[in-house]
This record gives C-alpha cells, sequence and structure tokens, in this order.
C-alpha cells in the first residue's frame, strides 16, 4: 500500500517537473519574428463648430485609418461626421499626411444629413503614401479641437 502512494507520488511529481520545465522553456525562447504592424489606427475624435462657426451645425468628426496588407503603400482614411443638434450641416475635413513618399493635405466635404442627394455623412480617401513610418492630423474648415493641441490630435501609424 505504501508503494502505490509512493509510485503515484512520484508520477505527479515528475509529471509536474516535466510541465513546469516546458512552461520555463516557453517563457524564455524567443518568440516568431514578424513585421506585423496594425492595420486599423482609430482617429481622435475631433470636435467642430462647422461651417461658419456656427453652434446649431457643431458636431463631431470621428475615423479610422486603415493600412491593408495587400495594398503596400496605401492608406484608406474613413471619416464620418455627425451634427449634435441633428441639422443638415456640411463641412470639408481635411487630412494632413505625410509619408515616405508623399506629404500633402486632402480635403472631404461630408454633410450630416443622409438623406440628402449627392451628400453624405461619412466619406473615404485613399492615399499612395509609400511604406514606412507615417502620420495625419484632421482638421475641418470650422474652428475645431486641432487647433487647440496638434500634438494630441496627431496620428502615427506604419505602412507596409
Amino acid at each position: 500500500m505504501n508503494t502505490a502512494r509512493s509510485v503515484t507520488g512520484r508520477q505527479f511529481r515528475r509529471t509536474f517537473a516535466v510541465g513546469g520545465m516546458s512552461l520555463a522553456l516557453l517563457a524564455v525562447l524567443p518568440g516568431t519574428a514578424s513585421a506585423h504592424h496594425q492595420e486599423f489606427v482609430p482617429l481622435p475624435t475631433t470636435y467642430s463648430l462647422g461651417r461658419d462657426h456656427s453652434v446649431p451645425c457643431s458636431g463631431q468628426l470621428t475615423g479610422h485609418v486603415f493600412a491593408p496588407h495587400h495594398r503596400p503603400g496605401t492608406i484608406l482614411i474613413d471619416l464620418s461626421w455627425s451634427t449634435f443638434f441633428g441639422g443638415s450641416c456640411t463641412i470639408t475635413a481635411f487630412v494632413n499626411h505625410w509619408g515616405s513618399k508623399r506629404n500633402g493635405v486632402r480635403a472631404l466635404e461630408l454633410t450630416s444629413a443622409p438623406g440628402e442627394p449627392g451628400h453624405a455623412p461619412s466619406g473615404q480617401i485613399s492615399i499612395d503614401i509609400g511604406s514606412g513610418d507615417a502620420g495625419m492630423t484632421v482638421t475641418t474648415d470650422g474652428l475645431n479641437t486641432t487647433y487647440l493641441d496638434p500634438a494630441r490630435f496627431t496620428t502615427r501609424f506604419t505602412v507596409p
């Protein structure tokens, strides 16, 4: 009876020791190297008084940057505009971008009323910016929060 306990105890200790060594080995081995980057980067929310600096047209501009693996050197920027008071207001969003291949400004006109023909509350811009480190800020044609602290509203990312 004592032999059965000691065999079971030995098997348990042996299994525990092998498992512990395996975990320790996994913890110290280097990981697989990869050139992974974050494909989807959210943009800081920009608050704006809208065109003509009017409170009824005040709202927020939101969006994200998408750097797809299957399109090296290209970024897609999605932007959406919504007003706080529900009126139909149009703004122009300016994407100030810089990268290894190209720097510049792109404009996109957005209207907060989705039902109007020819107007959209959201839109997309495609920029051939080049592979490597890049960055951007988004401003509007109205007074907006980006003017208060440009560094806080700067988005940096890596393009494959």
